[in-house]
């Protein structure tokens, strides 16, 4: 005769998750599954005790899920590193861009910013454009600054004026051809 499964190591969250449909891997723990699983053990039928490689193929399983969730992890990670790498660096740059509403916006990137959904824990990068907050997704093109300083523009102009004297020197000098 088999027996009743006693339930006396599952904690009462374990069974509020269960009142509240919580079917889902991600509301167990692995705690919580090893605690039910020695608790299955104990209790299980001594004539037809469970299979080692049963037991061995559900570890497994939870192996692989928990490395699956680590990974997963890992590269929401680096997608948060890469959006606020990718938002910074257009701090100062000349954008085009859709606001929220569809219009069309193009300017300098002031300052950028970034909000937490506390729902699923994703991120929103916004740049800010004059009064306008455009979301990073929503960057058409990155476009050149335009007029360089006039700093530059001095030493751009004074390498012309010496090429062009170069020049004019270099042709004072040749001989004339008879």
């Amino acid at each position: 005769m088999s027996r009743i499964p006693n339930f006396v190591n599952v904690s009462a969250e374990d069974v509020q998750n269960v009142k509240r449909g919580g079917n889902n891997f991600n509301d167990v723990e692995l705690d919580s599954f090893l605690q039910l699983m020695v608790t299955g053990l104990q209790n299980q039928d001594p004539l037809n005790p469970t299979d080692n490689s049963e037991i061995i193929a559900q570890i497994g399983q939870m192996r692989q899920i928990a490395s699956s969730n680590q990974l997963i992890e890992t590269l929401q990670g680096v997608l948060t590193g890469q959006s606020l790498g990718t938002a910074s660096s257009l701090i100062g740059k000349r954008i085009e861009a859709l606001t929220d509403t569809g219009e069309n916006v193009e300017g300098v990137v002031e300052s950028v910013s970034v909000s937490v959904n506390e729902k699923d824990d994703s991120r929103t990068y916004k740049l800010q454009i004059g009064s306008d907050r455009i979301d990073l997704k929503n960057v058409r093109s990155v476009l050149p600054n335009g007029a360089s300083s006039p700093e530059a523009e001095a030493e751009a102009e004074a390498e012309a004026e010496a090429v062009a004297e170069a020049e004019a020197v270099a042709e004072e000098s040749q001989p004339v051809a008879s």
